[in-house]
């Protein structure tokens, strides 16, 4: 019961389809783009893009180097959206895309933390949290989720179909207001 810093590719029946040491290891859930490529942040400021069969496709690291903890989610653009730790949230590309064509981009958030994983809404707006205690919508234009078996963070928008029919306002406030409620949560045996 030790943790061996792996990330792992596991077979319907439990069995390992392969694996590959990340060094320092990994905190974000993987996302999965049209063409079966996996994506995954690493401790080690690493963004990685494996091949089905495991073998890495590209990676790229964080500039300044820190952790990416964040779950990425897939744009149908080809685009890949990550928060990182070191406050900034990136858009990225596998470097086999021409100079002229990239859509590559950093937003840079007022805190040196993005941990929340990103969502993509139906008109493309991006949403993410980050420690400034903002959440940002940002929409790149053009695009919408990727359609993927496992494009983000909880598989799609319903995020396994625990919320539907939410609409988001067009203002989002920026400053979070902390209210306490008491609230009783039971648990019961079943």
């Amino acid at each position: 019961n030790t943790y061996n810093f792996n990330f792992y590719s596991i077979n319907v029946d439990g069995t390992k389809l392969w694996q590959f040491d990340g060094g320092t290891g990994f905190y974000s859930s993987p996302a999965i783009d049209p063409d079966g490529i996996i994506y995954v942040g690493s401790w080690d400021g690493k963004f990685y893009a494996f091949n089905p069969d495991g073998k890495v496709n590209w990676s790229v690291t964080a500039n300044p180097l820190s952790d990416i903890n964040s779950s990425p989610a897939v744009g149908s653009n080809g685009v890949i959206y990550v928060g990182c730790k070191n406050g900034v949230f990136y858009g990225l590309q596998s470097p086999e895309i021409e100079d002229e064509d990239r859509e590559d981009w950093a937003f840079v958030t007022g805190d040196a933390i993005v941990d929340s994983s990103p969502a993509i809404d139906a008109n493309g707006t991006i949403y993410f949290g980050s420690r400034d205690n903002n959440i940002y919508a940002v929409n790149p234009g053009n695009m919408n989720l990727a359609e993927s078996e496992w494009p983000m963070f909880r598989k799609m928008p319903d995020h396994n179909a625990m919320a539907s029919n939410i609409t988001i306002p067009d203002i989002i406030s920026t400053f979070p207001v902390d209210i306490s409620i008491d609230v009783s949560v039971g648990v019961s045996q079943i």
